[in-house]
């Protein structure tokens, strides 16, 4: 499995026992103890796991992917400097691209940079604001939550605008909308065909 998904899954747990614990705050103190736990014990990880890719990413000094795409932002910067209005359609050399939400503003500038954050935050921000503390839980909500959040992570971290998270995430979002505004009329999941 790829760096990006295991962080994807550490990330995610924490979401969703919040979700659906009743006491929210005894689960977010408990994670915060368990991350305090690791982090002090980190060097004990390391030495025992001298080869993992994983624990690369808490030296990134020593991690070639991250030094390599440090780099690529660099280069996306710069071209954002140089054409910070309407960027640079495919200006990256063959194979190389910034691998976050910068290769927006490379290739569309700072309308499709502010365009790409919306599309992504929006959804995001109505999720918690509108659900994450509701007692009612929803599996479609859930999904959403976890697709456009991963998806916001990501495009942070490691993916270009063009990864089909994004497209997971608001298609959940939309299922999610749809099935709250019409729940009468929606199927339950997995029903038996109708005789």
């Amino acid at each position: 499995m790829a760096r990006t998904e295991f962080i994807a899954l550490i990330f995610l747990i924490p979401i969703i026992e919040t979700y659906y614990s009743r006491h929210k705050l005894k689960i977010l103190a408990a994670i915060l103890m368990a991350c305090i736990f690791v982090g002090a014990n980190y060097q004990y990880f390391a030495e025992h796991f001298p080869d993992n890719r994983v624990l690369e990413l808490a030296d990134l000094s020593q991690a070639n992917s991250v030094n390599l795409r440090h780099h690529l932002t660099d280069q996306a910067l710069r071209t954002i400097q140089d054409h910070p209005i309407l960027g640079d359609y495919a200006s990256y050399a063959s194979g190389e691209y910034a691998h976050n939400i910068l290769s927006a503003w490379v290739d569309f500038g700072a309308l499709g940079f502010i365009y790409a954050i919306a599309l992504l935050m929006y959804p995001l921000l109505r999720l918690y604001v509108d659900g994450f503390f509701l007692k009612s839980k929803s599996r479609d909500f859930l999904l959403a939550c976890i697709l456009m959040s991963v998806t916001v992570l990501w495009m942070l971290t490691s993916k270009t605008f063009l990864d089909m998270s994004i497209a997971a995430g608001l298609g959940a979002y939309a299922n999610y909308k749809y099935r709250k505004k019409n729940v009468e009329n929606c199927p339950p999941y997995l029903s038996a065909p109708e005789a």
